[in-house]
């Protein structure tokens, strides 16, 4: 368990705290999705293995802390198991706008499956 100064040591203020690192996490992560999603194509390999390991850390320290968000072991294991899930997804949802946006719904849907699939650089 994360050990909390003694300033902090309040039960409220650390759910408080335990509650902000959940939020930072999923912020993270969803703008990172948009960011790769849209931007990726050409970039280095090295952004996108940066962004999953400060991603990692920040997930654990959102789990390690106390939070009326995640107040049990198996939510704790749900968001560590839908962070990745919704990272694709968004990543997949925004790279049919890379370089322009799809002129139609059938294009946007055929994009967003093949980027699923395979990624979004097509």
């Amino acid at each position: 368990m994360f050990h909390l100064p003694q300033y902090v040591r309040n039960a409220s203020s650390a759910r408080a705290i335990g509650n902000g690192a959940v939020a930072v996490c999923c912020a993270f992560v969803l703008l990172g999705a948009i960011h790769f999603g849209l931007a990726s194509c050409g970039g280095y390999a090295w952004h996108k293995q940066a962004f999953f390991t400060v991603g990692a850390i920040v997930a654990l320290a959102a789990v390690a802390m106390p939070s009326s968000l995640l107040p049990s072991t198996r939510a704790k294991a749900g968001l560590l198991f839908s962070l990745p899930l919704l990272f694709l997804v968004v990543e997949a949802a925004v790279a049919p706008f890379y370089p322009s946006a799809p002129p139609s719904l059938v294009a946007y849907m055929s994009t967003f499956v093949q980027a699923l699939g395979y990624g979004p650089c097509r």
